[in-house]
């Protein structure tokens, strides 16, 4: 990822030459990143971060005002699922924005 000139140009050479075992992670973030901006809270390598193209944030709630600065939003709603690696969330009717 660092080595990318953008996460298109990487998604597409990932496509065309696979990737290997392990290296999904990449994929899934960079598929990510396509479209949306990331936030990674309490690095000890900020920098590293930044060489990542993710946004670094000393705390969560830096991560919070920056989270409203690129909305460009006074007030932002967040949702926090305990154990989310082991949460599967389902989706019903009239609960997606997109309804």
């Amino acid at each position: 990822m660092k080595g990318a000139g953008d996460m298109a140009s990487l998604l597409a050479e990932l496509r065309v030459r696979g990737y290997p075992a392990g290296a999904q992670r990449a994929f899934v973030m960079a598929k990510v990143m396509e479209k949306r901006s990331v936030i990674v809270v309490g690095s000890k390598c900020p920098e590293l971060v930044k060489e990542l193209r993710m946004i670094p944030a000393g705390t969560m709630e830096d991560a919070f005002c920056l989270t409203a600065s690129i909305l460009g939003k006074k007030r932002i709603e967040t949702l926090i699922v305990p154990h989310a690696l082991l949460t599967l969330p389902v989706v019903t009717a009239g609960t997606s924005p997109s309804d």
